[in-house]
């Protein structure tokens, strides 16, 4: 990346490990306990390796509040931004999210937690692509939605109208960018870990490794991935 474009900020979504509220198609065949313990070892991961893609560029932004312990240890630990979503859907916060970042820095990207491999989906070639001027950078997941979404320009409309947690995300948000006249970059397609079909179809090193996470949490693992 040329030392005169100003890094793209890359904004992580998490919302507070808690039994009962994330990870629950997982949890279905895991228990809670244990698919709420691996959804840490995801976020952590993203986070870990967002902060080796994008050093110093990193905004953590969660649901409801930043006062979870969890997120004060990703903050203190790697030294991201923490935020706090805005309310409202998951496109009004995505869009808040991204406008805030571009209006400091230029260009902004929204990853979630759901596929922690970024080294997997080029990240660093996305974030590349959206510093050097692209407007709007979308990569979709096997399931109908996508993993990474941003650029320079995003503005409210490319998010309204969308079907969220529907097979038609993606479908329905390159439309919205089509109506506006936005031209797009597409990343590669990847695989999110939603239910325990997607969990076994993660490549084994990847579970051994978030497996170990979840269940010593108390010691320091390899999670960067590369």
């Amino acid at each position: 990346m040329s030392g005169s474009l100003p890094p793209t900020t890359l904004i992580v979504f998490a919302k507070a490990p808690q039994p009962g509220r994330c990870k629950t198609r997982l949890a279905r065949r895991m228990g809670h306990p244990l698919a709420t313990r691996c959804y840490q070892a995801m976020t952590e991961q993203v986070v870990a390796q967002a902060t080796r893609l994008a050093p110093g560029s990193v905004v953590l932004a969660v649901a409801p509040n930043t006062c979870h312990p969890f997120f004060k240890h990703l903050a203190r630990a790697y030294g991201c931004r923490l935020r706090r979503q805005a309310r409202g859907d998951l496109g009004r916060r995505m869009h808040h999210a991204l406008r805030q970042a571009q209006r400091a820095d230029g260009a902004a990207l929204v990853v979630g937690t759901d596929q922690p491999d970024l080294h997997g989906g080029r990240m660093a070639d996305l974030l590349e692509q959206a510093a050097e001027g692209a407007a709007c950078v979308v990569a979709p997941t096997d399931d109908g939605g996508y993993w990474t979404i941003g650029g320079r320009d995003t503005p409210a409309g490319m998010f309204r109208g969308v079907a969220w947690s529907t097979p038609r995300v993606a479908r329905q948000t390159r439309q919205a960018m089509r109506r506006l006249g936005l031209a797009r970059i597409e990343g590669p397609r990847m695989r999110d870990i939603d239910d325990y079909r997607d969990w076994c179809g993660q490549p084994r090193h990847q579970r051994a490794r978030l497996l170990r996470a979840a269940i010593m949490p108390g010691r320091r693992h390899r999670l960067v991935g590369r």
